[in-house]
């Protein structure tokens, strides 16, 4: 029961924080009086889910935004939605994995031909961009039967946001923030609906231009941040050209990125009409001349603590420059008595007991800046002690880096605090001469979901890393710098739930880097995506879970020795990431999806693909959809394969000239044989899947064995309405097609040949449905009589777009008797080089 549950978070929270529990009430807010931060919280969770179990997903996404133990432990009282994972230790590394390294470039990609599921439920609500694109983004969108209206704020009833607030013209630094804090109570506005019900939510930038619109790039990590949170809302970011541009071309790029782009989470619009999006390239370094030297002055923010002093440390023993590191923490002396404790807990336990009246009213800190006063509230009692950890670790890293023979300085400074900043540098300067290399490397965090996401939250978080960098970048305006390098996260690059500040602040910078390596050439000029640390702000317990979840750590000593490895790496790539994974990391919206609504009009040859009077899907349409899907998920790969391809139900379609039928492609990231792949399905409009396969994006080589079968008998007319019941539009097979018990032949025309409106897609669907067709010839031929494709082992693609004139389809038996036929087929282009392969055709009887 809650009171049961709340005696034993007391004790809990007694154990991980030093703090008496006679002292402690259930009633204490965790934050204000007991001075908890997040990944505290999640330390102490995880210690009472050892101890009672059974606590459901949805309760654990909801814990952390509860005020109270008293309120956490009424939450827990109920009963439990699901079970919880097992408790899974730490392994031990005895060798520190390498991180391994990605770039993230821009590529090629043509849109899906598919549309962002939702747009056509509630009426959407386009913010006001105050350059007079929102209102043609609703009318264009009205054109495509999509309601819309423009409002100056987001009501929390929205069942789909489009947020033109990036566009808006910025003429400062802070303005670009303004435009991001207000995004960001958008998102929070609506995210308790996106979360219960799903909806549409877009973000929509320009950070080209003028220098200041760099400072916009935080609006795509919010929308990554917002995918990964809101698993039943389709989500988008849109970097879309918009200065120097009609608005009624910026807003005909968004509306159709919107109506054809399904399935990409972030994208970039040119003004040339380019579409490109992100995708991380497996990028080893090849080592050049270090930049770094004895004769560097090196500038470090966050450096003194946590894993960037590990960092600092080997570089030090390495190179041996005079290092300059700036923290928030003062180096005020230890009070007396308290050396026996080497934790906080041992700490908040001494310092506790002097709140209590047990021990002499010794100072906290002495000095002349701090007056001597008695430790006070849980929340005050725990700063202190942790206080007093950071000036210990500071002094280690410095003695360390003395140690190793190299000058170094701290300056307890804000870095948020541009004045300051420049007046501790202009004395490095006169001291040590100019700065050559800048280290960014501060960071606060303050997790919470967006529905509980607050401003002074942003503020901190945002400020410390974007202000920090403006200000470092200010302050060394004149300086000759070889390297500026910042510790960016990979929460930037493919979001993280909790985190969508921290995103934020991160993307900035990784945008504002790119704007700076152009104007530095000689510089190099790198921001580091690090996934997490073993260490720092990730406590053992917190270890553990990432742990569990399968989430490997960068170990300090690895990590800090492939930060010395980008320092010697030549300049080109600006973001990097760098993870303990050894496969890339998940990207943001692993869950893509994308929207279809069916008619007569948009595809008029269903009208010659009937059974029973009503028309029926394709299989090759859906083998069409499945692959525009992939190439969203993978846009750089040649080639790619569609493995376990099954028909769950056929796809009846009676209302084609009665509104249509709408249709979803879902896809989620998982892991197959070969690497990453994408599991899909094809539901209908209420959820019921329909079709399934995987895919996976790799180079195959091509098979030039595709010759006809021996024993063939030509067929005079195919389509004689039995074994094939195709209309005009669908007949793919010219001329008499040769089919015999060892396979069959025929020549096969595409969606050009046949008129069909539009370009193909990834797969021709009409040349595609030939093979199939053949295929269904052949059975009869083979004794298995009146069959239908049902199942496809594997559909490779090794060619895009329509089949040319003179293309064959071949087809070689597997099996073929009563119960049914298996066989292989191919798409041959008229040079000889295999299009398409299907391996392990499965056709079954009809009924």
């Amino acid at each position: 029961d809650a009171e049961s549950i709340g005696s034993l978070l007391l004790s809990v929270v007694a154990e991980r924080t030093g703090y008496p529990v006679d002292l402690l009430t259930v009633d204490m807010e965790l934050d204000t009086d007991l001075g908890i931060d997040s990944i505290k919280k999640v330390e102490i969770l995880s210690a009472v889910r050892e101890r009672i179990g059974d606590l459901g997903g949805g309760q654990l996404a909801e814990l952390p935004t509860l005020r109270t133990l008293r309120a956490i432990a009424e939450r827990l009282s109920q009963p439990a939605a699901q079970a919880v994972a097992p408790h899974v230790p730490v392994a031990a590394h005895a060798h520190p994995v390498e991180p391994q390294r990605w770039a993230v470039r821009m590529v090629a990609a043509p849109p899906s031909g598919l549309s962002m599921p939702g747009l056509t439920g509630q009426p959407l609500v386009v913010t006001d961009d105050g350059l007079g694109i929102a209102p043609l983004v609703v009318a264009r969108l009205a054109r495509h039967g999509i309601r819309a209206t423009v409002l100056a704020q987001v009501p929390p009833d929205a069942a789909g946001v489009v947020l033109l607030d990036g566009l808006r013209r910025v003429t400062s630094v802070d303005e670009a923030r303004e435009v991001q804090r207000t995004a960001l109570h958008a998102a929070r506005t609506v995210a308790a609906r996106m979360e219960a019900d799903g909806g549409v939510f877009v973000t929509v930038q320009d950070t080209g231009g003028d220098a200041v619109r760099a400072w916009l790039g935080g609006l795509g990590a919010l929308a990554r941040t917002a995918a990964r949170e809101w698993p039943r809302a389709a989500v988008k970011a849109i970097e879309c050209v918009a200065v120097g541009r009609p608005p009624d071309a910026v807003a005909e790029a968004i509306v159709a990125e919107l109506r054809t782009g399904g399935g990409a989470v972030t994208v970039g619009l040119r003004a040339d009409g380019t579409r490109v999006v992100p995708e991380l390239v497996e990028s080893p370094i090849s080592p050049s001349a270090p930049r770094i030297g004895p004769h560097s002055v090196v500038v470090a923010t966050g450096g003194a603590r946590g894993v960037t002093a590990a960092a600092m440390r080997l570089l030090a023993s390495r190179y041996r420059p005079r290092v300059v590191l700036l923290g928030r923490t003062p180096l005020v002396v230890e009070p007396a008595g308290l050396s026996a404790a080497t934790d906080e807990p041992g700490l908040v336990h001494l310092l506790a007991g002097r709140r209590s009246g047990g021990a002499q009213p010794e100072p906290v800190f002495g000095g002349s800046e701090h007056p001597r006063r008695r430790p006070g509230t849980p929340a005050e009692v725990g700063a202190q002690a942790r206080q007093v950890l950071a000036v210990r670790e500071i002094r280690e890293t410095l003695s360390a880096i003395e140690g190793y023979g190299a000058s170094v300085r701290y300056a307890a400074v804000d870095v948020r605090d541009a004045t300051a900043v420049a007046e501790v540098l202009a004395r490095v300067r006169a001291d040590w001469g100019p700065v050559t290399a800048v280290v960014h490397a501060a960071g606060v965090v303050a997790d919470a979901r967006l529905a509980g996401k607050t401003d002074d939250q942003f503020a901190r978080v945002f400020g410390t890393k974007v202000a920090g960098l403006r200000a470092l970048l200010a302050a060394t305006a004149d300086d000759p710098l070889e390297v500026l390098c910042v510790f960016s996260s990979v929460a930037a690059v493919f979001g993280n739930p909790g985190q969508a500040d921290y995103a934020m602040a991160n993307d900035v910078l990784d945008t504002v880097l790119a704007r700076e390596q152009a104007r530095r050439p000689g510089c190099l000029v790198r921001a580091i995506a690090w996934g997490p640390w073993r260490g720092g702000m990730v406590t053992p317990e917190l270890a553990e879970r990432f742990q569990g979840g399968g989430v490997p750590l960068i170990d300090p000593a690895a990590g800090a020795a492939a930060f010395l490895d980008e320092l010697a790496s030549p300049a080109g790539d600006v973001v990097v990431v760098r993870s303990a994974r050894a496969d890339p990391p998940v990207p943001a919206g692993s869950a893509l999806a994308a929207e279809v609504t069916v008619t007569g009009p948009a595809y008029p040859y269903l009208a010659d693909h009937q059974i029973a009077g009503v028309a029926v899907l394709p299989m090759a349409t859906v083998v069409d959809w499945f692959a525009a899907v992939a190439r969203a998920w993978r846009p750089s790969a040649g080639q790619f394969v569609l493995r376990d391809l099954r028909v769950l139900d056929k796809v009846a379609l009676p209302r084609l000239a009665d509104g249509g039928h709408r249709l979803v492609v879902c896809g989620q990231e998982a892991t197959g044989q070969d690497g990453p792949a994408l599991d899909l399905d094809l539901r209908d409009d209420t959820g019921r899947p329909h079709y399934r396969a995987r895919a996976a994006a790799e180079m195959v080589s091509t098979s030039d064995g595709w010759r006809a079968p021996d024993g063939l008998a030509r067929l005079s007319d195919p389509y004689d309405g039995t074994t094939l019941f195709h209309g005009a539009a669908l007949r793919a097979l010219h001329g008499a097609p040769g089919v015999g018990p060892l396979g069959a032949d025929a020549v096969v025309v595409g969606s050009q040949a046949l008129g069909w409106a539009g370009s193909s897609g990834e797969v021709d669907v009409a040349a595609l449905d030939g093979a199939l067709q053949l295929a269904v010839l052949w059975a009869r031929q083979a004794g298995a009589g009146l069959t239908l494709p049902m199942a496809i082992g594997e559909c490779r693609v090794y060619r895009r777009g329509p089949v040319p004139a003179g293309s064959r389809g071949v087809v070689r038996a597997v099996r073929a008797d009563e119960s049914g036929a298996v066989c292989d087929a191919a798409l041959v282009d008229p040079d000889g080089t295999t299009r398409l392969e299907l391996v392990g055709v499965q056709l079954v009887h009809r009924p």
